[in-house]
């Protein structure tokens, strides 16, 4: 029988053979035992049935395949490789599988921990009782010491651990200070959790140093252990306060050093993002201060290598060509309109004057094809626009802009009254005459082109957004100057005002408006009697007067308010009906309706307007083919009788 293997000779081979670093020869025990047990395999039960499927691979079964080579080289060799990582690094290798574990938190592998350790600059040595790897897994792990939470950054040193939030409120409590009814507690070490919060203690620390006081029965032992206390949180103390200035330089260190590398990342980015033709992109990008840095992709504090830019270009690409590429030329649209738009307005001012200033509002005109065709920053022609070569087009834009006015005008007329049959012109109808602004509440007729060239500065903003709906960049680029469009949900349609006047007159909701002209009916209000004198008035007129007139009987939806004027009735007013017209011309001349055609000048009554013209245009006798009365004029009650 061999002697027991303590006792056996060894032989001159093995004594030859004997490592003679001093590192490796703290380690070779713990290697040997590593590499005894991994070599036992487990024996199949008898019983077992036997599976069709393969075994793991030895190269896949717990990540030791791609290091498996690694635990078979020298001791020194792993040692010197060992030597060069972070505390943190090494953590994560001895996370690797048992194996890696067995290893480093073996007590012959506490060289390598120290090593690693002082690699690190101004890192204080360990709390006293405290093991390497455990000290290296405070400072740099991210993990709660009592629930293993993570993404836990902030230390309690003085309690040496990392505290989540939850475990902050559940396993610590206040600190009492000794009182009058117990002068005498046992020394325990406190710690200031939050900002501006009172001192901790660890409940179990506490309770563990409250149990041994209790133990105590001797008063020399008491002062003994209170003076041993007092000895241990001062030291603990002092050590606490040098991690914790380390602790502060080092997030500061590593703050500046993950802000380097995403500002490195960032620029290799944009140069390869300018080799493969985004020179432009990257260009606005610098100019225009878009935050970059905030898209999750270019924000990652990684290197590009080759290998990684592989992996993100479709990403980085897919989002400069959905989100930076079209920003790009929308600004090169908004730039280059901006710098038209004062030609483009004055150019319109002098085509409107040419029309009678039936003329779309700027951001129709804008809109149109041979417009856009002019107003296109992408071509290489002069940066100022000749407006005169639209002269000739300008029939076509006109014809163009009034088809769209109707269309888009009777598919709104016809959604908001029901009931019209499809044969029927709904804007012929009397029911669908008279439109209310929404903003600035003025009533304007719904035939021609009228109500496309209300320019409200209030209401064709508000519907801006709806020009705004394509994403056209050059439609966002006149929404963004703020531009003036039209749209016809800017008017209510007054048609229930309308149809009241209509059941008074005893006449059908489709009665069109020529008809109703035709029959020209009186109206008396009879709500007027009650503090002035009996007013009579057209139609038009009526409506005029109970948007602008409030009578007790308007909200209820009675009728009876109104009477219709008998032939007798209206003979013997026609003296006054003569004179309530010469009225309302002289009304008319007398209100900031008229315009130059001559100039821009806009805004006077007629006389003023006369007066220019033969001031500014040397034209002795003005007539009607030196200025004309705006066409965007509200319905109004001038031509309105009073009874006496």
């Amino acid at each position: 029988m061999l002697p027991r293997r303590s006792k056996r000779v060894k032989t001159a081979h093995e004594v030859a053979s004997k490592p003679k670093a001093k590192a490796a020869s703290k380690s070779k025990n713990a290697k040997t035992a590593l590499k005894a047990k991994d070599a036992k395999k487990a024996k199949p039960h008898p019983n077992a049935k036997k599976s069709n499927t393969q075994p793991a691979s030895p190269e896949i079964r717990n990540g030791r395949g791609a290091l498996r080579d690694l635990l078979e080289m020298p001791m020194d060799i792993i040692c010197e490789i060992f030597y060069r990582l972070r505390p943190l690094e090494l953590l994560r290798v001895a996370r690797i599988n048992k194996a890696f574990r067995s290893l480093l938190m073996h007590r012959s592998s506490t060289h390598i921990w120290k090593e690693a350790r002082n690699s690190m600059p101004g890192l204080p040595e360990p709390f006293p009782g405290m093991s390497e790897p455990a000290f290296a897994a405070l400072c740099f792990d991210s993990y709660c010491h009592l629930c293993s939470r993570p993404q836990i950054r902030d230390v309690v040193w003085e309690f040496r651990m990392r505290l989540c939030n939850q475990c902050k409120d559940t396993k610590t409590t206040l600190y009492q200070r000794p009182t009058p009814q117990c002068p005498v507690r046992p020394p325990v070490m406190t710690a200031v959790l939050s900002k501006g919060s009172r001192r901790s203690v660890l409940t179990s620390e506490a309770q563990e140093t409250a149990d041994k006081w209790k133990q105590l029965t001797d008063e020399k032992e008491k002062k003994k252990f209170i003076v041993k206390r007092k000895s241990q949180i001062s030291e603990l103390e002092r050590h606490a306060a040098k991690c914790r200035e380390w602790f502060m330089n080092f997030k500061r260190d590593r703050a500046q050093e993950i802000e380097m590398i995403k500002k490195q990342r960032y620029d290799d980015i944009c140069q390869r993002l300018e080799k493969i033709g985004y020179e432009d992109d990257v260009a606005w990008v610098q100019y225009s201060g878009y935050a970059l840095d905030t898209v999750a992709v270019f924000r990652e504090a990684k290197h590009v290598t080759d290998q990684v830019w592989a992996n993100i270009k479709p990403t980085v690409t897919k989002y400069f060509n959905n989100h930076i590429r079209p920003r790009r030329v929308a600004d090169e649209y908004f730039a280059f309109l901006e710098h038209s738009m004062p030609s483009l307005r004055k150019a319109m001012a002098t085509f409107a004057r040419s029309y009678g200033n039936i003329f779309p509002l700027c951001a129709n005109f804008a809109n149109s094809s041979e417009v856009r065709e002019l107003l296109d920053p992408t071509s290489e022609d002069d940066i100022d626009v000749d407006f005169d070569l639209l002269i000739p087009v300008l029939p076509k834009i006109l014809d163009d802009w009034r088809q769209n006015v109707d269309r888009r005008l009777d598919t709104y007329l016809r959604s908001q009254i029901s009931e019209v049959p499809s044969k029927i012109n709904v804007r012929d109808l009397a029911v669908a005459h008279i439109l209310r602004c929404r903003d600035c509440r003025q009533l304007v007729p719904s035939t021609g082109v009228m109500p496309a060239i209300h320019d409200c500065s209030q209401g064709v903003v508000r519907f801006k957004e709806r020009l705004g709906d394509s994403d056209d960049p050059y439609v966002q680029a006149l929404v963004k100057l703020d531009v003036k469009s039209w749209h016809p949900g800017n008017y209510y349609v007054m048609y229930t005002t309308l149809e009241r006047i209509l059941a008074v007159c005893g006449q059908d909701r489709l009665i069109t408006v020529r008809e109703l002209d035709r029959l020209d009916p009186r109206l008396s209000c009879n709500g007027c009697r009650a503090y002035r004198r009996p007013m009579v008035c057209r139609w038009r007129e009526a409506v005029v007067h109970m948007e602008t007139e409030w009578h007790p009987s308007y909200g209820s939806g009675k009728t009876s308010l109104w009477e219709v004027l008998s032939e007798e009735e209206v003979k013997k007013l026609a003296p006054l009906d003569r004179a309530a017209d010469e009225n309302a011309i002289r009304r008319m001349n007398l209100q900031p309706f008229w315009w130059c055609r001559h100039c821009e000048t806009h805004g006077l009554n007629r006389n003023d307007m006369a007066q220019h013209v033969r001031d500014e245009h040397d034209i002795a006798n003005p007539s009607d083919t030196d200025f004309f009365s705006s066409p965007n004029k509200p319905i109004s009650a001038e031509r309105v009788v009073y009874v006496d």
